[in-house]
């Protein structure tokens, strides 16, 4: 996103979220989204860190309604709770709500989330349990997992066992307590 600042254009990379990329299926939509929870509205902009493409990450909220940009996206269903960082335990609830009541990019077909995207991998893994809406793909590590939940299927069905360190059938202890 394109941001204004003391007439200055400063790039910014919205926090804890990630949304389609301009050519992957509802890109456009998300990317329209955006552009109508900001369009004429006031910012404030919480800049939590700098990426590695120079980008300030940031929560976005509006001055007056004080609407969380980035947690409306992913309500709607424009975008995916970034896994790879830390983030809010609110969005990824905002994400299973969005997931159940199939809005936004949850509505047609299987999405493919952009990290995979940007990898070159153009179809959703299959899932094996719907109902969680985990895979046995990318994680290796309790520290990119978001849940007890995440992390109990990856120790029973993918097989990781490094998650139970030590050997008492709860991985992650520091999610499972």
């Amino acid at each position: 996103m394109k941001a204004q600042a003391n007439s200055q254009v400063i790039t910014i990379r919205l926090a804890e979220i990630d949304a389609p990329e301009r050519d992957q299926p509802y890109g456009k939509n998300a990317r329209a989204a955006l552009e109508q929870l900001v369009a004429g509205k006031k910012l404030w902009i919480t800049v939590i860190d700098i990426d590695r493409y120079d980008r300030q990450v940031a929560q976005l909220m509006t001055q007056g309604s004080n609407q969380d940009v980035n947690a409306a996206l992913v309500s709607a269903g424009y975008a995916w709770v970034y896994r790879q960082y830390p983030h809010r335990p609110l969005l990824l609830s905002l994400e299973t709500a969005a997931r159940e009541n199939r809005v936004g990019l949850w509505s047609g077909k299987d999405s493919v989330a952009p990290w995979d995207w940007r990898k070159g991998i153009r179809q959703a893994p299959p899932k094996s349990t719907p109902m969680e809406g985990f895979y046995c793909r990318g994680k290796q590590f309790c520290r990119q997992m978001i849940s007890c939940a995440e992390a109990l299927f990856y120790l029973k069905n993918c097989e990781l066992k490094r998650l139970d360190g030590d050997e008492d059938g709860v991985p992650c202890e520091k999610l499972c307590r």
